[in-house]
């Protein structure tokens, strides 16, 4: 609504007829300090403008509860209702998002078949294969986001269907950072220990060295593991059905970074080549 100043006072420009209830409030309120219910509003036309004569302030309370209200349904049509509605709090937008952030992701219907403590880089329902390959010198990344912020201080790692061939050279495996930021970070790892792997369909657990790790809600990480042998390299368990390129697309679900002797503390994303061989690893509190 726009208002005219006519040397004396602020007015409306547009006839009585059309202005809004309030509005109407507003501007003649201002012609008349003390107001009683019946009291009429006898305020003067201008040349600028057009103004109320003979409103009731009765009316005017009419029209504008009538215009606040609408068709709200009488359990909702006052501000304490309203208010009630929300839990009186203050906050209830901060609120209802705080609720919502810690709710389970409601398209993975599969959540309930998670592993209570900790959480994996695939989950156990997606694992179809033994024969996970690693070769030697291949560093196998398996990403995945975490579902919950916990800190982490070991890694348990099934082995495949192939056991390691006399003692490799180096058995490490090692937690990835900055994933989508152009490079990763080794930011939790392993000791070496040639003994990994050297049976088959065998679960081991190593602790992190070096300290515990602190994963994030919503972050996405990168699991890697590296063997170096000049015998004949283990299989892992996981999923390897995925084509490579399929696997490579954002986000990225599994790649390889060959010729490493030992868990690189930086690599480029650029250098990781797709592969669809995804390996099983669970993250332990």
């Amino acid at each position: 609504m726009t208002y005219v100043y006519n040397g004396t006072e602020w007015v409306i420009p547009t006839p009585p007829e059309a202005l809004d209830p309030v509005e109407v409030l507003v501007h003649a309120a201002t012609r008349k300090t003390t107001l009683a219910a019946n009291d009429e509003l006898a305020l003067v036309d201008s040349a600028d403008g057009y103004s109320l004569k003979n409103t009731r302030i009765s009316d005017l309370q009419s029209r504008i509860v009538a215009a606040l209200v609408a068709s709200a349904p009488t359990t909702l049509d006052t501000l304490n209702e309203l208010a009630a509605a929300l839990g009186n709090d203050a906050n209830f937008a901060t609120t209802v998002t705080t609720l919502l952030a810690a709710k389970a992701d409601l398209v993975d219907t599969d959540a309930s078949n998670l592993l209570t403590s900790g959480e994996s880089t695939i989950t156990r329902r997606h694992v179809m294969a033994s024969s996970i390959s690693t070769g030697t010198g291949n560093l196998r990344l398996t990403y995945s986001t975490a579902r919950k912020t916990e800190t982490i201080s070991q890694l348990r790692v099934p082995s495949g269907g192939t056991a390691a061939g006399a003692t490799p050279t180096l058995c490490r495996l090692g937690i990835y950072t900055g994933v989508g930021s152009g490079t990763l970070t080794l930011a939790a790892s392993t000791a070496n220990d040639t003994t990994l792997f050297a049976a088959t369909n065998t679960e081991y657990l190593k602790s992190l060295s070096g300290g515990n790790f602190s994963k994030t809600k919503g972050q996405r990480y990168a699991v890697g593991i590296l063997v170096v042998t000049s015998a004949t390299a283990p299989t892992l368990v996981g999923a390897n059905a995925l084509l490579a390129a399929a696997a490579g697309r954002a986000p990225r679900l599994g790649g390889m970074v060959s010729g490493q002797s030992d868990l690189p503390a930086t690599i480029s994303e650029g250098s990781i080549s797709d592969n669809g061989h995804q390996a099983y690893v669970e993250l332990l509190p």
